[in-house]
């Protein structure tokens, strides 16, 4: 039996009782003139060129732009999470909180010796913390306030670049031009 291949719609002579490739069917192809193309298309031939859908352009760009977002964030995140790497999520938790406890001791020195029996301590979290580690408790509350300066300036640097590709994507009105928008982002060099 003659069948056809559907990549050149050649004539095929398959032997009786041989499998049939999968590339192959017993529809013979139409007579094509002038060089027109010839295409196996959805079970039946084709002739002319394939059928091209139509490119949602809103779809198209809301896809660009999400995933250029999501590159920029994980740029952010690839510089900044190994600047965190040595503390523990217990640890990032408390950050907050050791802020506002240091800076509420630099500003009252008076909050420095233990509260009296009976009376709530305003900085709990720092002075369990200086305990712990055998250290003066204005000396740890400096040292807080230091880095998370540090830290701050750091982090607001890399995230304030995301958020500048960020709304260069929101302001493209095409595909293309989100795609061409290159994801860099740094530490400070100074």
């Amino acid at each position: 039996m003659t069948y056809y291949s559907t990549q050149t719609g050649a004539a095929v002579d398959i032997p009786a009782r041989h499998p049939v490739p999968m590339d192959c069917t017993p529809i013979a192809p139409p007579t094509t003139v002038g060089g027109q193309e010839l295409h196996w298309y959805m079970g039946a031939w084709m002739v002319g060129p394939l059928p091209v859908a139509p490119v949602d352009e809103a779809k198209e760009l809301a896809d660009a732009q999400a995933a250029k977002i999501a590159e920029a964030a994980a740029a952010c995140d690839a510089v900044l999470n190994p600047l965190g790497a040595e503390y523990g999520a217990w640890e990032k938790q408390t950050w907050d909180q050791q802020a506002v406890e240091a800076a509420a001791l630099m500003a009252d020195p008076t909050l420095e010796p233990a509260p009296a029996a009976g009376t709530t301590d305003k900085i709990p979290c720092i002075r369990a913390m200086a305990t712990s580690r055998g250290m003066g408790l204005v000396e740890l509350a400096q040292r807080i306030l230091v880095n998370r300066e540090a830290w701050l300036a750091l982090s607001g640097n890399c995230i304030g670049q995301r958020q500048k590709i960020y709304d260069a994507v929101k302001a493209c009105k095409k595909a293309d031009d989100v795609r061409a928008i290159v994801v860099n982002i740094a530490l400070p060099t100074a």
